[in-house]
């Protein structure tokens, strides 16, 4: 079975799965495509965007803030430009806007236009991203990985360096845990996948809130680019089964209840 084509709100397989040491943690990189688009239009001189996530404010909020020139955004307004940000940068055009939003041609180049001309950083990312690689036949990776235009399309090559980008990370953020988690021979929780942008760990209960301290700052792994942009880990835990995952916070809580009980 291929964990990554699991939908994420199905819980009918996710419910088979139980932790043989005592409880699962799920450490997921918070919105790293975004955060990542966010470093690279900073690095050609576009630092707003990063600026709004260092001050902490949602991605796609901050994408409709940018976009639309307001400081209050509705939810109508998040969900209209974040699904515009996410199919520009992922290499749509109007055909694609005409489908993700059911409208006209000229509906969708008159969106295009708005999106571009109120933030233009995105189209100065895909256009850098196609003109090194027009010069050299590749772009590079954050973890210096060759990404071939031939490959992917130039039209999908910003894409390609922010995905590829991601998963350069969380290569590195595997290795520097698995590091860690064997240098300290007391520790009995074990890494036993990876999905997407999450690591899945299994392992004794008493051993959570250690683990909540030590795995974030492994992820973390690009110390650059967590000072322009901050790299956020959320963390999940079931003592139960896959599909009982709920926020370690919450867990904490309801653990330190029961102790006081």
């Amino acid at each position: 079975m291929n964990f990554q084509n699991l939908p994420r709100d199905d819980k009918t397989v996710k419910r088979a799965f139980i932790p043989k040491r005592g409880a699962f943690s799920f450490f997921d990189y918070k919105a790293i495509e975004p955060r990542l688009a966010a470093y690279f239009t900073h690095k050609l001189g576009y630092p707003e965007f990063a600026a709004q996530l260092r001050a902490g404010v949602d991605p796609y909020t901050a994408v409709a803030m940018l976009v639309t020139g307001k400081e209050e955004i509705t939810a109508d307004e998040r969900q209209t430009w974040k699904r515009m940000f996410l199919s520009l940068l992922y290499g749509g055009g109007v055909r694609t806007i005409q489908e993700q939003f059911g409208i006209s041609a000229a509906e969708a180049k008159k969106m295009i236009r708005t999106f571009h001309d109120g933030w233009p950083a995105v189209r100065e990312l895909s256009d850098r991203t196609q003109r090194a690689a027009a010069r050299r036949g590749y772009i590079i990776g954050l973890d210096g990985r060759h990404l071939h235009a031939e490959e992917y399309g130039e039209h999908k090559l910003a894409n390609k360096l922010i995905q590829g980008s991601a998963a350069g990370l969380m290569k590195q953020a595997l290795l520097a845990v698995h590091r860690e988690l064997r240098a300290d021979p007391d520790l009995n929780t074990r890494m036993v996948s990876v999905i997407h942008d999450e690591i899945i760990f299994d392992g004794p209960e008493h051993e959570l809130e250690e683990l909540h301290e030590l795995v974030p700052p492994l992820m973390v792994v690009r110390e650059d680019v967590n000072e322009i942009v901050p790299i956020l880990v959320d963390h999940e835990v079931s003592t139960t089964t896959w599909a009982d995952k709920i926020e370690y916070d919450e867990w904490l809580a309801a653990t330190r209840e029961e102790v006081a009980a």
